[in-house]
């Protein structure tokens, strides 16, 4: 069982995920897969340990409070993106709206959903292509686990048969949406390469940060 599964362990279904390319010297050389997976495995670990949705009960509250806090992020660093990643990449993966819809569904109200805090650092972590690529990996390699998580919950009492959209935001689709993220990291210029792993790095540190605890409270129906 896992928590929010980001990439740093990550195997799409059929086989194992990275995908590499040859060298000048016909060696083979690491893709940015596999070194995102190496630099971030420990901060993966770290996460998942931290959110602690292994639990075989995970209270509602618990459930409510963490989507409350990825919305805040997601909801900061989505409008981010636009600009930064195509928009064939981009909008497909836009997951604020699952969120909030969510949270509705779990009882959260609007007036509530609009003064939750958001996460202004995350828009930070979109300042080149490749800083958001590196950020877009992290986040796209949390629906993996994503689908576990959504298994671990089905038989919540709380959730009355209801399944979240969001760790389920593409059904069966998912291991195809990966392996679309992991083509477009693949496709970088291999000299983003640094920028990419060191802000999934980044990525992985705020995301810990904010999930555990404020990040700067913004009430949005103030003027």
């Amino acid at each position: 069982p896992v928590a929010l599964r980001a990439a740093a362990q990550d195997r799409p279904p059929g086989g194992e995920g990275g995908l590499s390319g040859p060298s000048g010297d016909g060696a083979a050389r690491p893709g940015v897969h596999s070194r995102l997976r190496s630099a971030t495995r420990s901060s993966h670990q770290r996460l998942e340990a931290a959110l602690g949705l292994a639990a075989p009960l995970v209270e509602e509250a618990k459930v409510v409070r963490l989507l409350e806090r990825l919305h805040g992020f997601h909801a900061a660093w989505e409008p981010a993106l636009e600009g930064m990643v195509p928009d064939a990449i981009r909008v497909p993966r836009l997951k604020a709206p699952l969120l909030a819809d969510d949270l509705g569904r779990l009882g959260v109200p609007a007036a509530r959903l609009r003064s939750l805090p958001l996460c202004d650092a995350a828009s930070k972590l979109c300042g080149s292509e490749a800083e958001a690529a590196g950020a877009l990996y992290v986040i796209e390699g949390s629906t993996l686990g994503g689908r576990v998580i959504t298994r671990g919950l089905q038989d919540a009492p709380w959730l009355h048969g209801r399944a979240l959209r969001y760790w389920d935001a593409y059904g069966a689709d998912t291991g195809r949406r990966w392996q679309e993220t992991l083509a477009y990291l693949e496709a970088l210029p291999a000299l983003a390469g640094e920028r990419v792993v060191a802000s999934a790095v980044a990525t992985f540190e705020l995301l810990q940060a904010w999930l555990a605890g404020p990040c700067r409270s913004l009430d949005r129906t103030s003027p």
